[in-house]
């Protein structure tokens, strides 16, 4: 690469950076000169892009707790993941074991597994998954407990309803799901509804550009 190159995709990633942390009109100048210096020295974005990325391990379930094997989470993972990209997504998913003493006497374990999603990131892509899936976790497991209490108590409905044991007097009824529990239930579900994660506002990745954000 030459010496005019260097200096014109140099000066092209300085105003890609000030119109990432440009907010209103001063982004929109940085833009419109990004897109004129770009055409003058006939560069792409995808030049400006820099191999900046590194394979990360991301935690999914809550670090401030014991770690826990959820593959619901996981996939929750990958589902902010792609959100957060703009992009299609290359990642693994898996189990890994963390510090965490549990149990005691000879049973005791120094570690404990968690679910972990794997991925090439930067560590503003990192930053971003993190703030999406510890925005959308909370919410995640409450309808998820809401859900397996529902099932569990339409399964035991379902067994008496059925007479699926033995030594059942005539006409027993078991116990159904309340309307209390169904609107529990509901809320849970709904509890997210509307509440969407946004990338802090002046902060933009190289997927913005190319999305034209």
């Amino acid at each position: 690469m030459n010496e005019v190159y260097e200096s014109a995709l140099m000066k092209a990633r300085k105003l890609a950076a000030l119109a990432a942390a440009g907010v209103g009109g001063e982004r929109a100048n940085a833009l419109e000169m990004l897109e004129r210096h770009l055409r003058r020295h006939r560069l792409s974005l995808d030049d400006l892009r820099t191999d900046d990325r590194k394979r990360r391990v991301l935690e999914c379930f809550d670090v401030k707790r014991k770690p826990m094997v959820n593959a619901d989470l996981a996939a929750l993972g990958v589902q902010c993941l792609a959100y957060v990209l703009n992009e299609p997504v290359k990642c693994h998913t898996g189990n890994k074991a963390f510090p965490w003493v549990s149990g005691k006497g000879r049973k005791a374990k120094p570690y404990a597994y968690g679910s972990v999603l794997i991925a090439d990131l930067t560590d503003m892509e990192e930053e971003d998954w993190r703030a999406c899936f510890g925005h959308f976790m909370p919410d995640f497991l409450a309808t998820q407990k809401a859900m397996k209490a529902a099932l569990k108590k339409c399964l035991s409905g379902f067994v008496h309803q059925h007479q699926i044991f033995r030594d059942t007097r005539e006409g027993e009824e078991g116990p159904m799901l309340s309307e209390e529990e169904l609107e529990a239930l509901a809320a849970a579900m709904g509890q997210a509804q509307g509440s969407k994660w946004k990338r802090p506002a002046g902060r933009l990745v190289q997927s913005d550009f190319l999305l034209g954000a």
